[in-house]
């Protein structure tokens, strides 16, 4: 599936570390939207609109804080040798304003708390 690929490996096929960069970007994009960028797409399209140079952009980009936008921004360069790095990144106004671990933590533990909750069976299922 091309929709996390960095246009570069679409390009040459080489690995680079501005590709995992790339791909923080697509998976960033992805939390926030529930799908990566291109995912109404057919694989073959979603290759050539990133292979083209298409930036990637949260569909709805004003409903964000600026510090996501400009994150984003930083991840998703189509040149890999300005793409942003990720000593770079964790200087980011986005990381840095960003909650404690311990509170991260505690979000993640809610949220999987609450998606186990709803795949477990009813009680009336059970009851039959």
């Amino acid at each position: 599936m091309p929709y996390w690929t960095a246009p570069e490996f679409i390009a040459n096929g080489k690995y680079s570390p501005a590709m995992d960069i790339w791909s923080l970007g697509i998976v960033s994009i992805e939390m926030v939207e529930k799908q990566p960028p291109y995912f109404d797409k057919d694989p073959h399209t979603a290759r050539e609109l990133i292979a083209g140079g298409g930036t990637p952009t949260l569909k709805d980009w004003q409903a964000f804080p600026w510090e996501l936008i400009g994150f984003l921004s930083s991840c998703l360069v189509g040149n890999e040798f300005k793409r942003a790095t990720a000593s770079e990144l964790c200087l980011h106004e986005f990381l840095a304003n960003a909650c404690s671990t311990m509170t991260l933590v505690l979000l993640l533990d809610l949220e999987l708390q609450r998606s186990f909750e709803l795949t477990l069976p009813s009680k009336q299922m059970i009851a039959r």
